[in-house]
């Protein structure tokens, strides 16, 4: 699904989905640049660690 209706094509002619244009640009874009997202916890009380710059596979 893709709400946004956004395209990123890969190298093999395909799209990268949401989960891998996360990991192979967005991550290694923001970890460039220093940013990271704070810790939360969810709407169910769970408490999540900081965002997903850290430990983002590069």
């Amino acid at each position: 699904m893709n709400p946004l209706a956004l395209i990123f094509p890969n190298p093999s002619g395909g799209l990268f989905g949401e989960q891998n244009l996360r990991n192979r640009v967005r991550a290694p874009a923001a970890k460039e640049l220093g940013w990271a997202m704070d810790g939360y916890v969810t709407a169910l009380g769970k408490k999540r660690a900081s965002g997903w710059v850290v430990g983002a596979r590069g």
